[in-house]
């Protein structure tokens, strides 16, 4: 049990130093950055909820890097619009 409590704690820290990394590589200000649901669309829902946006980001890697869990999050997320705010995807590199 004890192990697998640290290994969350060792996703989730990964997973904020990679939404950290992401945000410095996109144009603009960032709002904020941080490791979410990895439901793409219930983690924009929330981050809607605490402030409003004026047009939502989903910065992707590029497709030949994707793994499986990463796929199916971009598969799944808002195309076009959410709630009535835009949503842009981006392409960045690894």
């Amino acid at each position: 049990m004890l192990d697998w409590l640290a290994n969350d704690q060792e996703a989730i820290s990964h997973a904020e130093r990679v939404a950290e990394h992401t945000a410095d590589q996109l144009p603009g200000e960032t709002v904020d950055a941080v490791a979410g649901e990895a439901d793409v669309e219930l983690a924009i829902r929330d981050a809607l909820a605490t402030f409003p946006a004026d047009e939502i980001v989903v910065a992707v890697r590029p497709e030949e890097d994707e793994g499986a869990v990463e796929s199916m999050a971009t598969e799944t997320a808002p195309q076009r619009r959410l709630e009535g705010v835009p949503v842009r995807f981006v392409v960045i590199g690894s």
